[in-house]
Order: structure tokens, then sequence, then C-alpha cells
């Protein structure tokens, strides 16, 4: 099963979207889209695919997490903003999902990871790929190095995998990948077929299903 629970895909119609989504042959796709593109999509994609509403929430001290009525419709992610924030979402019971970001990557690390497992609710982090890949743009003067902060990121992936918090792998904010080409970055960096699955599809689909079910109860 192919899965990105956060596809930058952007379209000035559903039609265009719809094209595009079916060029990637998704089961799975998360996508931050105007409702009315949202609303058109199931009569204009093929029927075995699944669309999550996704919404990207700015974590701040006054406001760590969504508002509930935009949760209950979307799936958020929260990218804080502060390290106070980020130790703030490992905390809160909540399993909405942290970004992991070259802009969080100084928050949402190791330590991180540590406060996140020490909790008695269900963590989840989500890593933004294409972000990542956008540093080694040619032409880019990125603040860290691609290199640093590929070192960074594997450091923090081990650690979540390790602890078993549950860390998604999404193409992002910025770049398009396809499932398999995640999936090809994570075993140049490494990563067992194993830990691959977990990364693109099992903790995806738990992190998914919470939100369901979740959203079941209101």
């Amino acid at each position: 099963m192919l899965v990105d629970l956060l596809a930058p895909i952007r379209a000035a119609s559903a039609e265009t979207l719809a094209r595009a989504l079916e060029s990637l042959d998704l089961a799975v796709v998360g996508l931050a889209a105007p409702d009315e593109h949202l609303e058109a999509l199931p009569s204009l994609v093929r029927k075995n695919l699944v669309v999550v509403p996704r919404c990207i929430h700015e974590s701040t001290d006054r406001a760590p997490l969504p508002p509930r009525r935009l949760s209950r419709r979307r799936l958020p992610l929260c990218v804080p903003r502060s390290l106070s924030v980020a130790r703030m979402l490992a905390k809160v019971r909540s399993y909405v999902p942290i970004a992991l970001r070259p802009d969080t990557l100084k928050f949402v690390d190791e330590t991180q990871v540590n406060f996140m497992s020490s909790s008695r609710e269900r963590k989840f982090i989500e890593v933004a790929l294409g972000d990542f890949l956008e540093l080694g743009r040619v032409g880019q003067k990125p603040r860290m190095s691609f290199e640093r902060a590929l070192h960074y990121l594997c450091k923090t992936i081990d650690r979540a995998l390790r602890l078993d918090v549950g860390i998604v792998v999404s193409s992002g904010t910025s770049v398009v990948m396809h499932p398999l080409q995640i999936r090809a970055v994570l075993y140049s960096l490494g990563y067992t077929k194993r830990e691959r699955a977990l990364l693109t599809q099992a903790y995806p689909l738990e992190l998914l299903a919470k939100w369901v079910k979740d959203h079941g109860r209101r």
C-alpha cells in the first residue's frame, strides 16, 4: 500500500489535482487543499483512493494546538516555533503529529523524542522529507548544510524507532515525492525493509486510524 499523508500538490482546480493524484498511484494521500477541491475529488478519481484533509498549524505558546473545530475536519500537523512549544506538545494529551522539518530540527530532536516517549498518550513525529531534500538543491545557501541536516534527521528517526515513538515520513510541504522515491531515500540512508515499512506505512496508518476513531466520537 502506497501512503503519503502530506503531499504538497497545489492545483488551480479539482480536475488538475485529480490528474496529479492519478499519476502518483497512491492508496492514501493527505492534502492541505481547499475544501471545494477535496469535496469534488471522489467523483474525479478512482474509488480506491483515500483522501485525508490536512491542516498545517503554526504552534505558538498562545496556541500550541489547532482549534477542535478544525482538527475534527482535517488531520493537523503542528509546526513548533520555539523549544518551549515543542516541549509543551510532547506533554499535552494529544496524538497530533509534530513536524520535523529543517526549520524545526533544533526543537524536534533526540531530546524531544525522549520527552514524547515518556508521555502516556501515543505520540507522533511527521518528517517532511521533501523539505530536507530541498536543502541539497543547487544554488541554495541554507543555514545548515544538507549533510548536517540529514545527520541530525537520522539521529532523531533512529531514536524514535528505538523508543517506539510513532514517526511518519511524508513528502512534506515543498516537494512532491512518489512513495517509492521516499522509500528509496530511506534505503540510501541505511534503513532496513522493516524500518521503511514502519516509517512509510505502519505508523502513518496508525496515525490515520487514531484520527478517524477520534473524529467518529465527536
